[in-house]
């Protein structure tokens, strides 16, 4: 039986590194390039375990993994938090690319007498995403009443663009990113904040 879950989203994920003098006489529309090519050619498929802030006074944030329409199948998360990467070379910067579409489509046949699926995910924040608030993965196991079953996610995402962001990583850390919302780039704003980041790796040099 076919079934889809709320709660998992797919991410595309590029990266590029490039000499920090490289980067600081870039332009704008050639950052927007080389991300687009980057995006386009040379992106990998992870995910994101999306979360929410319960319905109490808490403030506790808690995953969204649900199946779509079932309330009688119990469902967790067990993320494996993996300490971030954020090794780059001396005199150089990291950009990882990211681009995520509004709407995502996950399923799994799931076997007959499944009461319990627990999804065994591997965090990977590429360096930045931990920052960003992002629970991402790119390896995973699905365990179905507590035992390994070697399925996976069938999956795709499609619509307008929601977000597509640049971080850009310096040898101290995640120095900033340029947000863009929405399929339609505004460019003097992706200027603006592509000056903001030139400014700031400016200061940590």
């Amino acid at each position: 039986m076919k079934i889809n879950f709320d709660g998992i989203k797919e991410l595309m994920i590029a990266e590029h590194e490039l000499s920090i003098k490289e980067f600081t006489n870039i332009k704008p529309n050639e950052l927007i390039q080389v991300r687009n090519r980057k995006l386009e050619e040379e992106s990998i498929l992870i995910y994101e375990a999306s979360r929410s802030f319960a319905d109490d006074d808490s403030n506790d944030l808690i995953y969204e993994f649900s199946i779509s329409g079932d309330s009688e199948t119990e469902t967790e998360i067990e993320y494996i938090d993996n300490d971030a990467d954020r090794s780059v070379k001396k005199d150089h910067v990291k950009l990882v690319f990211l681009e995520k579409l509004e709407e995502h489509n996950i399923s799994l046949d799931l076997p007959e007498n499944a009461d319990k699926i627990s999804l065994k995910a591997n965090g990977n924040y590429f360096g930045c995403l931990d920052d960003y608030g992002c629970k991402s993965f790119d390896t995973y196991e699905l365990h179905i009443n507590n035992e390994n079953k070697n399925i996976f996610f069938e999956s795709e995402s499609h619509g307008t663009i929601e977000e597509k962001i640049v971080f850009i990583i310096g040898p101290e850390g995640v120095i900033g990113s340029i947000d863009q919302y929405g399929s339609d780039i505004d460019e003097a704003e992706f200027s603006y904040q592509l000056k903001n980041i030139k400014s700031a790796l400016a200061k940590s040099t």
